[in-house]
């Protein structure tokens, strides 16, 4: 019964170890999508912003 017992408990704590493993992994995968996201978002702004610089600059070249 004894040996029973620790089997358990070993168990346990190598359950508890693989949900920890689990827990760290989520949160570096969130974290790269999140940086990936930011990423993503700030390209867009930058190509938004040379979309507008090149309407003008073909609007001044078009008053030219």
């Amino acid at each position: 019964m004894g040996a029973l017992v620790r089997s358990l408990k070993q168990i346990q704590i190598n359950l508890q170890a693989v949900v920890g493993d689990v827990r760290v992994e989520i949160d570096n995968f969130t974290q790269s999508a999140k940086e990936i996201a930011d990423g993503g978002m700030n390209l867009s702004e930058r190509t938004e912003s040379q979309a507008q610089r090149l309407l003008e600059t073909s609007s001044s070249m078009e008053n030219l």
